[in-house]
């Protein structure tokens, strides 16, 4: 038993060493016009191996007259220092709900900038939505 604590804490030591976790997160309201709204939720799990990066999440719950229609993510990673910053990487994930589907998603980037993309749509209904997330040379991300 004293031997499995002691490895246990051995791996929670190293895994510390190389790693700085932290979560938070903010919930905002938009509106998208024509009844349509989205509620975005950032996540923060600043995973470094190193100082001046960070890996964020952003999600829009999109909803038309109080029904969920569906979510949109976008995970960026951003590399920052000095007077640079720059997206490493971005990835988009769709789901949709209630019968609604979706089409046109895309991620793009720019500096220190990544946004995501897509049109939700059900019948004659349909709204673009976007999610952004821009991270400061000093790691700030709004």
């Amino acid at each position: 038993m004293r031997s499995k604590l002691r490895f246990s804490a051995i791996i929670l030591a190293v895994v510390m060493m190389f790693s700085n976790f932290a979560f938070a997160a903010q919930d905002d309201r938009v509106d998208l016009g024509n009844g349509f709204y989205m509620i975005t939720t950032e996540k923060m799990s600043d995973i470094q191996l190193y100082d001046g990066s960070k890996t964020v999440e952003k999600t829009g719950n999109v909803y038309y007259s109080g029904t969920h229609v569906g979510s949109i993510t976008l995970t960026a990673t951003f590399v920052y220092g000095g007077s640079s910053v720059a997206v490493t990487s971005k990835s988009i994930s769709v789901s949709t709900d209630n019968g609604w589907s979706y089409k046109n998603s895309k991620t793009s980037s720019s500096g220190g900038t990544a946004t995501a993309s897509c049109t939700f749509y059900k019948g004659s209904q349909s709204t673009s939505a976007s999610v952004s997330m821009t991270c400061d040379k000093n790691g700030n991300v709004s």
